[in-house]
């Protein structure tokens, strides 16, 4: 859902810089050119020859000549027409004429730089629910850039419902201890004891007050938990030292107690994608400078069988030593 929410933005933050007024303008050239079955423009279908680059009275003097051609007035009846036919014919002549003063309007105002915009640079493409992008293709460059961002959130939000998941994992945990410490009715005992509970080959510890925490060592061979009449699990420790020093002694020698905790999830932050890794990695790889070498090889020492010592000069990259 997050996801959904995410792209829902990504998407509203694209298309909110398209106004009311661009939207018209592309509504009217889709439905000009599906109404001519071809690929034209307002100018194209004013006759204007020039183009964007038409006057102001160029622009005036064929928009209502056009208007006069198209003025639904004209529209007559045939012989043999029926009703209902000449009532459509006259309601798309209707529509042709209101589209034309759309048309005027765009052109003799200040929306035409506008569309001289669009009509230049490409306009979108009608997808049948709304326009999407067509010739407006990013560089590759921001292409790369925008595909590294969405992968970057998209794991940023995969690492968060992953530690979402780790702390429910760890609370049910503490709540599945606590009920096998204490019981179904999950209520401490009157004798202020902690519980040791073995669960998935680790022993915990459960104490009077709620708090669960981990025994930092293995189950040795022999140790076993009995199940008491309330159906509590609990460690039993054979051979237990006989007087509370020696039980003391034993315990701090042979146990740590590890907090158990959902807390101890770690939270994630940006720093954990994985494109925000390999790029801190990369910078501190540059940052580490090239080992130099101060002094030059001056050779080695080789010890002869006589006993003697003697220097032997490096060799170049052609094998023979160096002068």
């Amino acid at each position: 859902m997050r996801l959904l929410f995410w792209l829902a933005i990504f998407s509203a933050t694209v298309f909110a810089a398209w106004s009311a007024e661009d939207l018209e303008i592309f509504k009217l050239q889709h439905e000009l050119v599906k109404d001519t079955k071809k690929e034209t423009n307002f100018y194209e279908y004013l006759g204007l020859s020039n183009g964007p680059k038409a006057s102001y009275d160029e622009i005036n003097k064929a928009y209502k000549k056009m208007s006069r051609k198209l003025h639904p007035d004209k529209v007559r009846r045939k012989e043999g027409m029926s009703q209902k036919a000449f009532e459509r014919r006259k309601k798309a002549a209707e529509q042709r004429f209101q589209r034309l003063s759309l048309i005027g309007t765009i052109l003799r105002g200040e929306r035409k730089e506008r569309y001289d915009y669009y009509l230049k640079h490409g306009f979108p493409a009608y997808t049948g629910t709304g326009f999407a992008l067509s010739k407006f293709r990013p560089g590759p460059v921001l292409a790369l850039v925008v595909v590294v961002v969405l992968f970057s959130a998209v794991h940023y939000i995969m690492l968060k419902l992953n530690t979402q998941q780790k702390r429910k994992r760890v609370e049910s945990l503490i709540n599945d201890l606590k009920a096998k410490a204490f019981g179904p009715s999950m209520l401490p005992g009157t004798n202020f004891s902690d519980q040791r509970v073995a669960h998935m080959d680790k022993l915990f510890v459960v104490k009077f007050d709620g708090s669960v925490w981990l025994v930092d060592k293995e189950l040795k061979e022999g140790e076993d938990y009995i199940v008491d009449e309330d159906g509590r699990q609990i460690f039993r420790v054979e051979a237990e030292p006989k007087n509370r020093k020696q039980r003391r002694a034993k315990k701090d020698k042979d146990e740590v107690l590890l907090p158990v905790t959902p807390d101890d999830v770690e939270e994630v932050t940006w720093r954990d994608t994985l494109v925000v890794r390999f790029v801190l990695w990369a910078i501190s790889k540059l940052e580490k400078k090239p080992k130099t070498h101060d002094k030059a090889d001056k050779g080695t020492i080789r010890r002869l069988p006589n006993g003697k010592v003697k220097k032997v000069r490096p060799t170049g990259e052609n094998g023979e030593k160096n002068k």
